[in-house]
C-alpha cells in the first residue's frame, strides 16, 4: 500500500498541470517607535453580500492591542481602490479615536 502511494505521489508531482506553490516569506509584525501607533489595515474583496470587507487593528510601541474595526462598503471596486478607501476609511476613524488613544 505504501510503495502504490508513493507511486501516486510521484506520478501526481510529475503531471503537466500540478504547479509548485511556491511560499513567499512573511516578515514578522514590527513594533511601531516608542510614543507612536502602528495601525495594520486590510480590504477583502470577493465577499458574499456584494460589500468590500475593511478591518483594522490598533497597536502601541509596547505591542499592546488599543482598538480595531471591521465594516463594509458596496463592493464596486478594484482592489486597489478598495485598499486605498480603505486607508482612508481608518483614517477618518482613528482621527475620531484620538482622545481614547492618549492624544496621539
Amino acid at each position: 500500500m505504501a510503495t502504490r502511494s508513493l507511486a501516486a505521489w510521484r506520478e501526481v508531482r510529475l503531471h503537466p498541470l500540478v504547479v509548485n506553490v511556491v511560499v513567499v516569506p512573511v516578515h514578522a509584525w514590527q513594533r511601531p517607535p516608542p510614543g507612536w501607533i502602528k495601525i495594520n489595515v486590510d480590504a477583502s474583496l470577493g465577499g458574499s453580500g456584494g460589500f468590500v470587507g475593511i478591518g483594522a487593528v490598533v497597536r502601541d510601541s509596547h505591542a499592546h492591542f488599543l482598538a480595531a474595526r471591521t465594516w463594509g462598503i458596496p463592493d464596486l471596486l478594484d482592489a486597489k481602490s478598495a485598499e486605498a478607501i480603505a486607508i482612508r476609511e481608518v483614517l477618518s476613524w482613528i482621527k475620531d479615536k484620538v482622545y481614547c488613544l492618549g492624544g496621539v
